[in-house]
């Protein structure tokens, strides 16, 4: 393995780029440096993998960096590679979980860069069982997953990635509007913008809950439905003339429409 470590330093060390990939992990906050590099920086497509820390170390201390190549058939998936990386990071089960959906949502786009590394991962992430490795990787469990996955709005999930809107938040503002949700994000951090999203995502909440009466079959034999807000009360009526039930006999003796049941 020490025959396919090279050096890097000096200008050429400062032009290295990060990988995509490693846009959804975090850098580290440092790396312990005495006189030299000790662990290999991962290079894939000639951009920086995996040692963003050590990039950036040897660059301050102008030190040479030791780097290889990223092997297809030695390594994991690079995404594998990254993940089980991130897990010696400091995050949060909630970044986690952005960090794992990202993953899936790239892997099984299928970008043309990634498919001599695929060797069936994008299909085997579209299973609950064939994404639990990759779940395993970055620390989470199915269900975190899942709710994750029902947030699809990119911006939301960066701010849940970045700590600005906590996960329980991002759930209930992925109802609201996009207008909303954008005036949202771009208040200040703070009390203020949580106590505004809680109040935002309340209001949501209230106007979704909903009542449903029970369906009436009028004359033509159409199905009727009503609907209303739980703060409202339902009254549904139909005229007379179209009322399929017998009228009532008497004032005490309230006619009732049918509720389907041939039992009764």
């Amino acid at each position: 393995m020490d025959s396919d470590i090279f050096f890097i330093e000096g200008t050429e060390l400062g032009s290295l780029k990060e990988h995509p990939l490693c846009a959804f992990v975090p850098a580290s906050a440092g790396v312990a440096v005495r006189d030299a590099i000790a662990q290999p920086v991962v290079l894939l497509d000639a951009m920086i993998l995996d040692g963003r820390a050590r990039v950036r170390e040897a660059r301050r201390l102008d030190l040479a960096c030791p780097c290889r190549v990223f092997d297809a058939v030695r390594d994991e998936h690079p995404v594998l590679l990254v993940t089980n990386e991130a897990r010696e990071h400091p995050m949060t089960t909630a970044q986690r979980a952005v960090m794992a959906a990202h993953f899936v949502n790239l892997i099984t786009s299928r970008p043309a860069w990634l498919d001599s590394y695929d060797r069936g991962l994008a299909d085997r992430l579209r299973t609950q069982r064939g994404r639990a490795p990759l779940l395993l990787a970055c620390g989470i469990s199915t269900r975190t997953y899942q709710r994750v996955q029902g947030i699809h709005d990119n911006d939301l999930l960066q701010a849940v990635a970045d700590q600005r809107v906590p996960l329980r938040l991002a759930l209930g503002m992925w109802h609201l509007s996009a207008a909303t949700r954008r005036r949202l994000l771009n208040l200040p951090r703070g009390e203020g913008q949580k106590v505004s999203i809680e109040h935002a995502t309340s209001r949501a909440r209230g106007r979704r809950r909903q009542l449903y009466l029970p369906g009436i079959d009028n004359a033509r034999g159409e199905r009727v439905l009503a609907w209303t807000s739980a703060h409202e009360i339902a009254r549904y009526t139909v005229p007379e003339a179209q009322q399929p039930w017998p009228a009532a006999r008497n004032n005490s003796d309230a006619a009732e429409p049918p509720t389907g049941d041939s039992n009764e």
